[in-house]
C-alpha cells in the first residue's frame, strides 16, 4: 500500500503527460491537412490573399486563402476549441521574407503575436537555375511584395512554373498540459510548423 502511494503520483503524471503529448501530436498532424487544403485553394485562386483587417484578423473571408486555413484550423480538435491561426506573417531569423523553397523548407521562429500563431503565403518560381522565392503576401501592409528582381505576381503568367506555399506555425498552449507547463518553465516553447506547396494552375 505504501509503495502504491509513492508510485501513484508518478503514474498519474505519466498518464496525463501521455494524453498531452498525444493531443499535441494530433494537432500537428491535423495541421498537415490544413496547409495542404490552403495550398490547394491557393494554387487555383493564387490572388485570393486579400484578407481585410490586417495582421490581427482571425476571421478572414472564406473566399480567401487565409480564410480557408483559419476555418479548417478552427475545426481541428474542435472539442478543445480548435486552433486559432492569426493572419500574421511568420518570421525566419527575424525577417518576414520567405526562405527559398526546398525539399525541406526551413522552419520559422516562434510567433510573437498574441495568439502564438502565424501564417505565410509565399510564391516561388522554378527554372533550370533552381527554385527561389519570388514574392509573398505581407499582412502588415496588406500588399503583395516582390522579394527579388523577377516580375512575378500572383495573377501574371510566367515563362517558368509558379508555385505557392502555405506555411502555418503555432505555439502549443501550456495550460492544462503538464509536459508543456514543464517545457515552458524551462523556457522551451513547443512550436509546430507545417508547410505545403503546389503549382499554380495555368
Amino acid at each position: 500500500m505504501v509503495e502504491f502511494a509513492l508510485c501513484f503520483p508518478l503514474l498519474l503524471l505519466f498518464s496525463v503527460s501521455a494524453i498531452g503529448i498525444a493531443h499535441a501530436e494530433e494537432t500537428a498532424n491535423d495541421l498537415t491537412t490544413v496547409v495542404r487544403d490552403g495550398a490547394r485553394y491557393a494554387s487555383i485562386n493564387p490572388a485570393a490573399y486579400g484578407c481585410t483587417g490586417g495582421a490581427s484578423a482571425t476571421a478572414c473571408s472564406a473566399s480567401t486563402i487565409q480564410g480557408i486555413v483559419q476555418t479548417e484550423a478552427g475545426g481541428v480538435n474542435a472539442s478543445a476549441g480548435g486552433v486559432t491561426v492569426a493572419n500574421s506573417n511568420c518570421l525566419w531569423s527575424g525577417s518576414a521574407n520567405p526562405p527559398s523553397l526546398s525539399a525541406t523548407p526551413s522552419s520559422p521562429t516562434a510567433p510573437t503575436n498574441a495568439t502564438g500563431s502565424c501564417l505565410t503565403i509565399a510564391y516561388y518560381i522554378s527554372d533550370l537555375s533552381g527554385t527561389t522565392a519570388c514574392a509573398y503576401y505581407q499582412t502588415a501592409t496588406s500588399a503583395f511584395t516582390n522579394v527579388n528582381s523577377s516580375s512575378c505576381t500572383a495573377t501574371s503568367s510566367t515563362s517558368v512554373p509558379l508555385y505557392v506555399a502555405v506555411t502555418v506555425a503555432i505555439t502549443e498552449s501550456a495550460s492544462g498540459n503538464p509536459i508543456m507547463v514543464t517545457l515552458n518553465g524551462l523556457h522551451i516553447t513547443p512550436l509546430f510548423t507545417q508547410s505545403y506547396s503546389m503549382e499554380v494552375a495555368p
